[in-house]
């Protein structure tokens, strides 16, 4: 069944203190039978039933397992080995200490997907009967003795009925009787599967063994049939012979009868009182014998007026185990992981809300993280995010009619006032607008002026600059607050401009610096309630009362207004008589459409055309090339203070667990289950401190970016950063926090359990 083929390990190779500890060994393994391996302390026997029982790797040389070879460490495969055929008993033990013996045991059956409750429990009750600790089954195994410790590891290697036990010094720890019962009982079993066994006891090897292997200095020195012999040495020191002792002495009266049996010819002498009072007999000894024990069918002690009678080999291997009750083929069986979630979430719930001072520390150091992860991510979505700052649809060109670099003739080729009415009122032409330069107007009419006033508190005065777009009638914007315009008196201004009045005074200018806080002006809606006037020009005579009917989802400066109130205003210049005078006085004419092709087929071909969005598309990007060198050092360095801080938390709490981790790799749980215990601890610690975190620094960024900060475009915020962010801020923590946990798991569970001194 098992074949090793010339393996090599050593320990601390290439180093001065390197140890061959196994060294060419080849051996041929029955599918049955017990095989013992036999050698002293620091021979290599441990080391060998390691690398056989998958839980630490070779140097050299190939294990078959069934013709299949496993030497290379295939950890799935060696993980599915320990869990389904291989039975390990621990020289260490290696049980739970927390959990009930009863709970010890069971568990082996749920990972091999035994779920039925009441199939669990009379299988572990009856291996628990059969080794003496059915009345220790509600007791945790840190409560229990070396001895009975044992027999429990014993019996958590038995009852999952695997093909292959490996025993290391399996009776180190138990009495005579303890000794004879448990190797009894792996006789048995070995009658049908196999058993490897090591020990330094040659007289039980040589009672028990169909095979002894003999090992000196990880070498193989011997490897026989064993020729069984007729005892095993182990008197059962639980049963007392009186016929085997010397009767001393003998005191018989009415009432009393005793007799003094020794197996020594120096006997103390012994002084006893006897006191019978109230139905209770007293006993007083008084001698120099300090080893007093009160003979007690409780403590399994017997006294027999017998000789001992020597058994036969049979008498001694007789044992009432039934290895057929263990037989769980036909039991139904699923595969699930068996440290289940709902344990996991809970065991990292009660973690965190245990948390002592260092532990709030820790959280309010992880808060402060994930507003560094907010700060940190709405800089790198400005450096990376290529959204130009353009009043116009992306797809929109504009045309310029009346071109104005010097030494072209700025009158010719231009359409008449008649023909250019005419030209715009094509539908395909969605935005229609005079422009000069890349603003509203004429000549120098470059700006529009918003003067807020609020006669409650005086002439209160505050103006704003900006780019004026014309409105079709039948035009719908995107607003934020208040409708679209229906009247020659009303107009929109973006969502940028409404914030500006509302937060940011230094934005302003005018007879008063002021932002509309200090006039009242709280919201959206206070600025729709008021009535406002509008210059074109800067003259007093210019100024038209107006009303902000809307607020427009624009993050530009923008007021938008129907070509009527457009036009009253051009005319309140005395410099125009009509809309023709100001058409044939405009240095430039530019014409702005969202379909290029319609454009370019209704104006003459030498006019000049260009793309504003891949214009500002360009800037936006050179910007970004020029942004991104100072912003990805400090953003790595934001993100790398989390993922640093993370990366210790879970190692500290991953090497409290060790021993955990260490008997569950050593029972063949899978790694992934391994990682799905701290996955939950992670999930719940950054629930309940980087995202709240985050939270709360996106609320802070967005606050910023809204304000006078918000004109340096340092922040971007949207929903898709927030959601992004959102994701990240588990993406960074989970990694973090399961680096160290994965980089333990990598190691065998033979590495884990030593050298974490478990």
């Amino acid at each position: 069944m098992i074949k090793l083929s010339h393996l090599n390990k050593h320990f601390n190779k290439g180093k001065t203190n390197e140890i061959h500890v196994l060294n060419d060994i080849t051996i041929d393994l029955p599918n049955k039978g017990l095989v013992v391996f036999l050698g002293e302390s620091g021979s290599g026997k441990t080391t060998l039933l390691n690398v056989i029982g998958g839980l630490d790797k070779i140097g050299s040389g190939n294990i078959y397992f069934a013709d299949k070879e496993i030497s290379k460490y295939n950890v799935t495969k060696l993980d599915e080995l320990r869990n389904e055929t291989i039975g390990y008993i621990f020289q260490n033990y290696y049980l739970q200490p927390q959990l009930s013996v009863f709970d010890n045991v069971a568990f082996v059956l749920k990972m091999i997907g035994i779920a039925d409750e009441e199939e669990i429990k009379n299988r572990v009750n009856y291996v628990l009967t059969a080794l003496g600790m059915f009345e220790f089954r509600k007791k945790k195994a840190l409560q229990l003795s070396g001895g009975q410790q044992q027999r429990v590891a014993i019996a958590r290697a038995l009852v999952k009925n695997p093909n292959i036990i490996i025993a290391d010094e399996p009776t180190g720890n138990l009495d005579s009787k303890n000794t004879s019962d448990i190797m009894n009982i792996i006789k048995e079993i070995a009658e049908e599967k196999l058993v490897l066994l090591v020990t330094h006891d040659r007289e039980l090897a040589k009672f028990y063994a169909n095979r002894i292997i003999e090992i000196v200095d990880g070498k193989i020195v011997d490897d026989y049939d064993n020729m069984h012999s007729e005892y095993h040495g182990l008197d059962d020191d639980q049963i007392i012979y009186l016929k085997d002792l010397k009767n001393e002495d003998n005191l018989k009266g009415n009432n009393l009868d005793v007799n003094l049996y020794s197996d020594t010819e120096e006997l103390e002498p012994v002084k006893v009182e006897l006191i019978y009072k109230n139905n209770t007999l007293y006993l007083n000894v008084d001698s120099k014998i300090k080893n007093i024990k009160l003979a007690n069918d409780q403590d399994g002690l017997k006294i027999l007026d017998e000789h001992y009678v020597k058994k036969s080999r049979e008498e001694l291997l007789e044992t009432s185990f039934d290895k057929d009750y263990l037989n769980h083929e036909d039991v139904p069986k699923q595969k699930k992981f068996v440290v289940s979630s709902k344990r996991n979430l809970k065991l990292a719930l009660g973690k965190v809300l245990s948390f002592g001072r260092k532990g709030k520390l820790m959280i309010a150091s992880f808060i402060l993280a994930g507003m560094v992860i907010a700060f940190a991510l709405s800089m790198l979505f400005t450096a990376i995010t290529i959204d130009p700052v353009t009043p116009y649809p992306k797809d929109t060109i504009r045309a310029n009619i009346r071109p104005t670099a010097e030494g072209n003739d700025v009158f010719s080729d231009v359409y008449s006032y008649a023909e250019f009415n005419n030209l715009i009122k094509d539908d395909n032409f969605v935005i229609r607008e005079f422009h000069d330069y890349l603003s509203i107007g004429f000549r120098t009419f470059d700006y529009a002026t918003i003067n807020l006033d609020l006669p409650i508190f005086g002439p209160g005065i505050i103006s704003k600059q900006g780019a004026i777009n014309i409105v079709n009638d039948n035009d719908t914007k995107k607003l934020v607050a208040g409708r679209n315009i229906t009247n020659n008196n009303e107009i929109l201004i973006s969502k940028q401009i409404a914030n500006q009045i509302l937060n940011n005074e230094q934005a302003f200018f005018g007879s008063a610096n002021h932002s509309g806080n200090d006039y009242g002006i709280w919201s959206y809606s206070d600025i729709l309630r008021e009535e406002y006037s509008i210059n074109i020009f800067a003259e007093e005579l210019n100024v038209k009362i107006v009303k902000i009917v809307g607020i427009a989802n624009n993050d530009n400066e923008i007021i938008y207004m129907n070509s009527s109130l457009y036009e009253q205003l051009i005319l309140t210049n005395p410099s125009f008589d009509s809309m023709e005078d100001a058409y044939n006085n405009a240095t430039s004419i530019n014409i702005f459409s969202s379909d290029k092709e319609v454009l370019l087929n209704s104006i003459s071909s030498s006019f000049t055309t260009s793309d504003i969005y891949n214009e500002a598309l360009e800037e936006q990007r050179e910007a970004n090339k020029e942004a991104l060198p100072v912003i990805l050092p400090l953003v790595s360095v934001f993100l790398g203070f989390t993922v640093i801080g993370f990366y210790f938390v879970i190692r500290s709490s991953m090497i409290s667990r060790i021993q955990e981790i260490g008997i569950y790799r050593a029972l063949g749980v899978k790694r992934i289950e391994i990682l799905s215990m701290f996955f939950f601890e992670i999930v719940v610690l950054t629930t309940i401190s980087t995202l709240v975190g985050y939270i709360l620094g996106t609320v802070l960024v967005n606050s910023l970016s809204n304000s006078l900060l918000g004109q340096l475009n340092i922040f971007t915020i949207n929903s898709f950063s927030v959601i992004t962010g959102f994701i990240l801020v588990y993406v960074i923590n989970i990694l973090a926090g399961l680096l160290p946990v994965v980089l333990l798991v990598r190691k065998t569970p033979a590495q884990i359990l030593t050298q974490y001194d478990i």
